[in-house]
């Protein structure tokens, strides 16, 4: 079993402790409204590493882990559509709105 010891006062950590640290650290800092969500991820890893044979907390774990990952994922993607809009934009593309918004535009 790989083990971390951080300080004399703290327990060591358990490999998916340690994991989980490493993940989260390769996400960068957490944005306020996902910092309860790392600590979970934390709090999981170690009650995994503390009963490996609970099913319920391997499932659980992985599908917070999954969870995470997706809606960052998915935060990068509105950001480059975002700025994919904001170039067209620039560019004198038409911008995306209801018909009866382009009509009007075009008849004045």
């Amino acid at each position: 079993m790989v083990t971390k010891k951080t300080s004399p006062e703290e327990p060591e950590k358990g490999p998916n402790e340690v994991a989980i640290e490493k993940t989260l650290e390769a996400m960068g800092q957490p944005a306020p409204a996902d910092a309860a969500r790392f600590q979970m991820l934390r709090s999981l890893a170690r009650a995994v590493d503390s009963a490996p044979f609970k099913a319920a907390l391997w499932t659980e774990y992985r599908e917070a882990l999954s969870d995470l990952k997706t809606d960052l994922q998915d935060g990068d993607k509105g950001l480059e559509e975002a700025v994919a809009a904001l170039k067209e934009a620039a560019r004198g593309a038409p911008s995306v709105g209801n018909a009866k918004d382009r009509k009007a535009d075009a008849r004045r």
